[in-house]
């Protein structure tokens, strides 16, 4: 574990200083250290709170933005651009992105800038049938290319100069345009990967381990970051996650969202295998295995919402009595700690409550799942009573089609997985989540597994599934990007 006394740079190992204490130490004759940087975990670009002036000092922070972060979020922006009016960001820079893709309809390549979805280069196209000619280019470069393709047209088909002309210089935004993720983009599977790499080991970093645990993520010799194919993506390979990960969207008040998990896989030798779960807008998903040989336990787990919180007003002077009972509960303030003569000082609480519900980012994974069983357990429930039918939706969300689908087995592991969420005095036991299943043991028994390392064991066999459900997750998310433009 890092020494709490250890205040060195992760990249280059050098000893870390105030901007302030620097001046002092050049006048000693000091020049072994490195300014503090406040290093965003997860990018401010896409909305990361997180941050710590402990992880890395100015210089590597600046190298590792220009060597891993601008191309990771140039792949990001295909859906960050649509998220700009309200991903939450702690800064706002002008943004230079121009997305390719692809409008079905009419098959032409599109430019997505500045929410706008505009021809990438001019084009027309002759229908016969109807008599149109319909040309394709921006607006400022119409004019021109009007001019001089029709004049082309018409001196090789003299019937030309009857035909219509449309022009197009920019598409409606729906679902027949898509977006490239990764088309195009040389060395993505690295690019990719290396974004994930970063926001992992600066994570279990502010978290205590050790550059010289970091052995799969960082070269001490030559102070980088590295890929040694330790990345793979997460998928639900237990069916209570496969639920989850079904209705999510549907259930959470905070999709999308980002979740880091720093946690412990024990290894038959008895020691560990160090993982850190990386969930950025609730779609995308990996594991990156940060050290096959880790000596001791470790679990901290972060999650936040990445969009901004809805300001809205609180006009606390035309409530009434009640009316403040009401909100304190919902503030989880007692009433009960102050007297009649203390109105005003039960308002001012509420006040300062209420803002800082709404400055909050953070997200209480633990409150989601627990909604989650209570749904899922009165869903099961209603099934079993032959209360729905696979043409009706439950009364909390979840698909009833997709419930309705699940057999003997497959619903006695959903609820074994469920119990097992719950600690004895009926909290949430947050530790499971992400790192263990319950699978049955072929007999009439259930066994818990560790979800990083059974995943690890079939990435191959279960190539299809994993591809499958990744396009699944990316189409829920890009539904939820179209809808805001």
């Amino acid at each position: 574990m890092r020494n709490e006394l250890e205040n060195v740079c992760l990249l280059c190992g050098k000893q870390m200083i105030d901007r302030t204490g620097s001046l002092n130490m050049s006048n000693n004759g000091g020049n072994d250290f490195k300014i503090r940087h406040k290093e965003h975990i997860i990018q401010n670009a896409i909305g990361g709170r997180l941050k710590s002036d402990t992880i890395l000092c100015e210089s590597c922070g600046s190298d590792l933005n220009v060597a891993i972060d601008v191309d990771f979020l140039n792949i990001l922006s295909s859906f960050t651009e649509k998220m700009k009016p309200v991903i939450n960001k702690e800064r706002n820079g002008k943004s230079k992105n121009r997305i390719n893709g692809l409008h079905i309809p009419s098959n032409q390549k599109i430019l997505y800038t500045h929410n706008k979805v505009i021809p990438k280069k001019p084009d027309h196209k002759i229908c016969d049938r109807l008599k149109t000619i319909t040309l394709y280019a921006r607006v400022e470069a119409m004019k021109g290319f009007r001019k001089a393709k029709i004049k082309e047209l018409i001196t090789k088909n003299s019937d030309y100069e009857n035909y219509k002309i449309q022009e197009v210089t920019e598409f409606d935004y729906d679902d027949l345009v898509s977006l490239n993720f990764s088309e195009g983009v040389s060395d993505f599977n690295q690019k990719w990967s290396l974004g994930f790499i970063k926001i992992a080991t600066e994570f279990a970093y502010l978290n205590g381990v050790s550059r010289v645990d970091l052995v799969r993520t960082l070269d001490l010799q030559n102070n980088k970051l590295i890929d040694t194919g330790n990345v793979f993506p997460y998928f639900p390979i237990g069916v209570f996650d496969l639920a989850y990960e079904n209705s999510r969207h549907l259930i959470e008040d905070t999709f999308p969202s980002h979740t880091l998990i720093l946690f412990t896989s024990a290894n038959e030798t008895g020691t560990f295998s160090l993982f850190c779960y990386v969930e950025l807008f609730s779609t995308f998903q990996f594991y990156v295995l940060l050290n096959d040989n880790y000596g001791s336990e470790i679990h901290e787990i972060y999650s936040q919402k990445a969009t901004k919180n809805e300001k809205t007003e609180l006009n606390i002077e035309t409530y009434d009595y009640k009316e403040l009972i009401s909100l304190a509960s919902d503030l989880e303030i007692n009433p009960s700690e102050f007297t009649i003569d203390q109105i005003d000082e039960f308002r001012h609480q509420l006040i300062l409550a209420f803002e800082n519900k709404q400055s909050n980012y953070k997200v209480d994974k633990g409150a989601t799942l627990e909604k989650y069983i209570s749904i899922l357990s009165k869903n099961i429930a209603m099934r079993d009573c032959n209360k729905i039918d696979s043409t009706n939706t439950f009364s909390e969300l979840l698909p009833a089609k997709y419930i309705l689908e699940f057999d003997e087995e497959t619903t006695i592991c959903l609820l074994l997985e469920s119990k097992e969420y719950l600690n004895d005095e009926g909290s949430i036991n947050i530790k499971r989540y992400r790192t263990k299943f319950v699978e049955s043991d072929g007999g009439h028994g259930y066994k818990t597994m560790s979800t990083p390392i059974e995943i690890m064991k079939c990435l191959k066999r279960y190539d299809a599934h994993i591809r499958q459900y990744c396009h699944y997750k990316f189409d829920i998310f890009a539904k939820y990007t179209n809808e805001l433009l």
